[in-house]
């Protein structure tokens, strides 16, 4: 299940599927909430650009089981047995993403002295599967902090900061969260997947029950906004005014929740362009490894391809904005 997708997947939806749905929904709402289930959970995977092909280079790649289907891992540090006193920090894609995606974070953070472990969950990157979920993507999360321990800090991307929060509500034990375009309000998310498809209220409710039955996991246990509060893990986060997946208003309603949050605010970056821009990295070694952002090890400033990164500003290009 996400807690996102592209405002622009209306241009997926065929017309003629969405026409055939409405007609289903007015002969049977519990027929096109069954027939939009597969859909709400379905995986598209997308080609990887050379930087997060380049970042896997020196990376072992690892098979990871995982409570809900298998998972590859990717891991950047030393060999055991001196690993094992080495704290780790994991990287959490979002939906549909990839562990390369946060490849900008790698080796500010080996430098930094943190071991580094992502992972493509079940139905993403490298891993097998033609769907998911965010229980999913939490269980990749889980099996790698107790394979690769101890688990120190995390960073999350998107959809992936739901499945962090998720399982930090299930025992996982870190010192410190980053979250980069913060996805939430899950409930609205089937909603508008609803309206996309054509679906009335009655389906839409149906799908949401389907989806909890699917996955073994109610709404609300999976709610950020609603399991924010009695977190206390010490969480930065970042999020970009042109962000239409993960909106603003979304990122500040859950730093607002979650008690002692930071919230910084990019420009022009979206929802996949912050991931790569030198300050955000900066900034989350930074707080991260609990050092001056000055002295923070820069990530590898290669120029992106400009339908990437122009005409973005992000932290570099004006004031940060915190909110309290």
């Amino acid at each position: 299940m996400a807690s996102k997708k592209k405002t622009t997947d209306r241009a997926v939806i065929p017309p003629s599927l969405r026409a055939g749905f409405r007609a289903v929904d007015a002969l049977s709402p519990a027929l096109a909430a069954r027939l939009a289930e597969p859909l709400f959970l379905r995986t598209r995977r997308y080609p990887a650009p050379a930087r997060e092909v380049a970042a896997l280079q020196g990376a072992e790649r690892h098979e990871l089981p995982t409570a809900r289907g298998p998972a590859v891992a990717w891991v950047w540090g030393r060999p055991a047995p001196a690993a094992s006193l080495v704290p780790t920090a994991f990287l959490v894609h979002g939906w549909e993403g990839r562990g390369s995606q946060l490849g900008a974070f790698v080796e500010p953070l080996r430098r930094a002295g943190f071991r580094v472990v992502a992972f493509d969950a079940p139905g993403h990157g490298e891993a097998p599967g033609r769907s998911s979920s965010l229980p999913a993507i939490a269980a990749a999360l889980e099996a790698a902090a107790e394979r690769w321990r101890p688990p120190a800090i995390l960073v999350a991307h998107s959809a992936g900061a739901v499945s962090a929060t998720f399982a930090l509500t299930r025992g996982l034990e870190v010192g410190r969260a980053v979250f980069v375009a913060p996805g939430a309000d899950l409930l609205g998310y089937t909603a508008w997947f609803a309206r996309l498809l054509g679906l009335g209220e009655r389906a839409r409710d149906r799908l949401a029950g389907r989806i909890e039955r699917r996955i073994g996991v109610p709404y609300a246990a999976l709610e950020p906004l609603e399991l924010a509060p009695a977190m206390t893990v010490p969480l930065l986060a970042f999020t970009d005014r042109d962000d239409l997946e993960a909106p603003l208003a979304t990122a500040e309603t859950l730093i607002r929740s979650w008690p002692g949050a930071e919230l910084r605010v990019t420009e022009v970056l979206g929802h996949r362009r912050i991931l790569w821009d030198p300050a955000v990295v900066r900034e989350t070694v930074a707080f991260l490894a609990g050092m001056d952002a000055a002295a923070a090890p820069e990530a590898d400033d290669e120029p992106a391809p400009r339908s990437d990164r122009s005409p973005g500003r992000g932290l570099a290009g004006r004031p940060v904005e915190a909110t309290p």
